[in-house]
């Protein structure tokens, strides 16, 4: 039987694959810590974080170079020395996850991707690799 983190990243690895395959990020960097793990995405400076921790829904955080915004950065998101800020995306889903139900995990990161994927078109684009 999958543990909690086995059915997140198999969600996620699914439902964020067009990240890879239509968006030209990298393949995704899977970073356990603690309770808590983080399927991170990276086209350059550029990140889209899905993250959960029992008992809670997955979440998505977008992490984007400051320069040229007013943001503010977030100090321990820097990377290769670009100083990135961080937001949440705008995301909609037709029910709440439910933690006690982990296969749960496929349909709302699925869900959490159609819709980063409909609200957050321009930040899909952004960044080089």
């Amino acid at each position: 039987m999958l543990d909690l983190h086995e059915w997140f990243i198999a969600a996620c690895l699914e439902a964020f694959a067009p990240l890879v395959t239509e968006f030209d990020f990298e393949e995704p960097v899977v970073k356990p810590l603690g309770r808590e793990v983080f399927v991170k995405y990276h086209k350059g400076a550029v990140e889209i974080s899905v993250s959960v921790e029992p008992g809670a829904s997955p979440l998505v955080e977008f992490f984007y170079p400051v320069a040229g915004t007013s943001d503010e950065p977030v100090p321990w998101m820097e990377r290769n020395g670009v100083a990135r800020a961080r937001r949440f995306p705008k995301v909609a889903v037709s029910r709440p996850f439910n933690a006690d139900d982990h296969s749960d995990y496929a349909r709302f990161v699925g869900e959490l991707y159609a819709s980063v994927r409909s609200n957050e078109a321009d930040f899909l684009s952004l960044g080089e690799r």
